[in-house]
């Protein structure tokens, strides 16, 4: 795992990535820069990068990246180790609010700037947000 600022001397994030990929395709770079920038994250999640963390950094938006990482790894290690395990695809309906979250982190939860990445309408984004939110009520009052 490679935890990298986006200004290494002389090269540029993306060179760097590209470098590392090349060298071993399993490695994961976490990239991270002072430049708050929604198209660099993007080309940098697009090359492959982990994550992109803006500058200065977040503490827990850092830990629950690694977190997130290494229970990626353990999960991936640990595949062939037990068959019988009940294991079974998160739903498209989940993908799809994981990535949106993902996505509002990414843009320091402005709504407009994450509905122009994500490719959709800021009207779009704020129903999807707000049945995602009656969901989770609902989800909590039912247990």
């Amino acid at each position: 795992m490679i935890l990298a600022d986006c200004q290494v001397a002389g090269t540029d994030g993306l060179a760097l990535l590209e470098k590392a990929l090349q060298k071993d395709r399993g490695i994961h770079v976490i990239l991270m820069s002072a430049v708050h920038s929604v198209d660099g994250a993007i080309e940098a999640i697009k090359h492959g990068a982990y994550d992109y963390l803006c500058k200065p950094l977040d503490s827990a938006r850092l830990t629950r990246t690694l977190d997130e990482l290494s229970e990626h790894l353990r999960k991936s290690q640990g595949v062939a180790a037990s068959p019988d395990q009940d294991w079974r695809p998160l739903p498209l309906s989940e993908m799809r609010r994981i990535h949106i979250q993902r996505v509002l982190e990414t843009c320091n939860g402005n709504r407009v700037r994450a509905a122009r990445v994500l490719g959709i309408g800021r009207t779009s984004l704020y129903r999807f947000l707000k049945s995602s939110g009656k969901q989770a009520a609902s989800a909590r009052a039912s247990a």
